[in-house]
């Protein structure tokens, strides 16, 4: 599986996590196959990823040994992983390839589209990068980053769900009351008792 140059430790650490999500017991059933989170970071995907666990789904979200094997380009790995969660957000599940290799191939699934007021998320951008001591894009890069970043994301994943004809739902969190109905509505779920939409990373 691996060549001779490949880093010890990388090999133990893929073992370890392949051992573990083995063990994990068969995923909760829903009507649908998997849902996936697609929106950009800093538009309220993990937001959404709190929610969908407290609908009863089996999540996964950022994972540097995942974010790792989509790096070698191991997407046999991450289809794999698609079989013992039922949620999905963050890289690598928000990234161009792996949409489009979801879209081919997973005709079951449900695609949420995380969106947000360019200039608020653009801040937003910029205080996080801050806050962790990496280098801030200054304003005058403001249109550029928003249009080949975020608006050109959005675009791509409109383009792709109707080329594949998928079923994609598009939602703010940061302005919509409704957001949770909206959710559960589209997974087919029952919207009479839902727990309380949850707000996360508000300051960032």
């Amino acid at each position: 599986m691996f060549h001779s140059g490949v880093n010890p430790l990388y090999k133990n650490r893929f073992r370890r996590y392949s051992y573990l999500f083995r063990l994990l017991p068969p995923r909760p059933n829903f009507d649908f196959d998997n849902v996936f989170v697609i929106g950009m970071n800093k538009t309220g995907t993990t937001s959404v990823n709190l929610f969908l666990k407290s609908l009863g789904l089996r999540h996964l979200t950022i994972n540097e040994h995942v974010k790792q094997q989509w790096s070698l380009q191991r997407h046999s790995y991450l289809m794999w992983l698609t079989k013992r969660f039922n949620s999905f957000d963050d890289v690598p599940w928000n990234r161009p390839d792996v949409i489009e290799r979801l879209m081919q191939i997973d005709q079951d699934s449900r695609f949420i589209l995380t969106l947000r007021d360019s200039d608020e998320w653009f801040s937003s951008l910029q205080r996080f990068r801050a806050k962790r001591g990496r280098p801030v894009p200054s304003d005058d890069e403001a249109e550029h980053i928003k249009n080949t970043l975020l608006l050109a994301h959005n675009e791509n994943c409109r383009a792709l769900a109707q080329r594949y004809d998928r079923k994609l739902l598009e939602v703010d969190v940061t302005k919509d009351s409704q957001v949770a109905v909206k959710i559960a509505a589209f997974l087919g779920l029952d919207t009479s008792q839902l727990p309380e939409f949850p707000h996360a990373n508000r300051t960032n």
